[in-house]
């Protein structure tokens, strides 16, 4: 079954979304987590796998993104995996590497379709859908940054650090440049999860919903 998992924040993984994300997973399933380049990387990805590694998944490969020329290495790594999880940081990176480049986006979109799992964390989460929406918070330019996404969710905005952030309005604004109705904003510590066509969520994430041009927030219900 098609399952994406989004985190607000950043790992360690929670138990339950470790729990959802591996429910199908055999025990020997390679699972790729994949990241930017930058200092001391390598000594971050046990936040990633200690929750894995508890729950008997050892098979995890590792792929740390320097730029560009990357791409078809990224590719065939995301070929061979058997579950994905994209990590956080640099988010206008992040779509440049991961969603920008054509050929690594169908590779992802091809093994979600194949139903793998697919989980991504603060930048993982913000380009996944189609369209990627950068917080003023979350760039340089701390301006509104409206990107091409990876496109697993269509009609859907992704919010990260949403409460810490304060970046309601920002979503809100997000949405209606881009005409879409549904967007998620999602707390640190907490997850956004689609299993099928079933949303749900551990922690808080706050729904938004365009009504008749305007804008209702509320609460997600927690799992």
């Amino acid at each position: 079954m098609k399952t994406l998992i989004f985190g607000g924040g950043g790992p360690p993984i929670a138990p339950d979304a470790v729990a959802i994300f591996t429910r199908h997973l055999p025990k020997d399933s390679n699972i790729l987590i994949a990241s930017l380049e930058r200092e001391g990387w390598q000594a971050y990805m046990p936040k990633y796998t200690s929750g894995l590694m508890e729950a008997g998944y050892d098979n995890i490969d590792f792929f740390a993104v320097s730029g560009p020329d990357d791409s078809e290495a990224l590719t065939q790594a995301i070929k061979q995996a058997d579950a994905l999880i994209i990590g956080g940081g640099d988010t206008v990176k992040y779509q440049q590497y991961f969603a920008a480049d054509a050929r690594v986006a169908r590779q992802i979109k091809t093994m979600y379709e194949a139903g793998k799992p697919i989980m991504g964390f603060s930048a993982g989460a913000l380009i996944s859908p189609a369209c990627c929406i950068i917080s003023p918070n979350d760039n340089e330019a701390q301006s509104l940054l409206i990107k091409e996404g990876i496109g697993l969710l269509q009609d859907v905005a992704i919010s990260v650090h949403y409460t810490a952030w304060q970046d309601r309005d920002n979503l809100s604004a997000g949405m209606r440049q881009t005409n879409i109705t549904r967007g998620f904003g999602i707390d640190d510590d907490a997850y956004l999860l689609k299993v099928g066509d079933e949303y749900s969520c551990i922690g808080s994430v706050y729904v938004h919903t365009e009504r008749e041009g305007r804008i209702e927030v509320q609460s997600m219900h927690v799992k």
